[in-house]
């Protein structure tokens, strides 16, 4: 199959991963803590990004940040928007994240 044209494949195995991340019991607490510290920083400051997560608490697995924010775009709480910024954290090797914005509609 080419490549290219599996992009609902590719959406599957990240639900995957994220739903594999989370589901573990010792990480539930870490994620649930996490989403509500997000989505109250963001609807305070108007903006997020990974960097701001793993200020507030280190992940307990680097997949844990991704799914964090997927969950709140889910719930309609934030969008991307649109534009990115480089990461503060040396260990990340200058990585762009997305910048997060409160949903005005939510």
């Amino acid at each position: 199959m080419n490549e290219q044209m599996n992009f609902g494949f590719g959406e599957a195995l990240r639900d995957e991963g994220v739903a594999a991340v989370t589901a573990a019991e010792h990480r539930a607490e870490w994620m649930e803590n996490a989403l509500m510290q997000t989505e109250h920083l963001v609807r305070s400051t108007g903006q997020v990004c990974a960097d701001d997560l793993r200020f507030l608490s280190e992940p307990p697995h680097p997949n844990c940040v991704g799914a964090v924010f997927l969950t709140l775009s889910r719930r309609g709480i934030i969008r991307e928007s649109g534009f990115r910024k480089k990461s503060r954290y040396a260990s990340t090797h200058a990585r762009k994240l997305t910048i997060w914005v409160a949903r005005e509609d939510h």
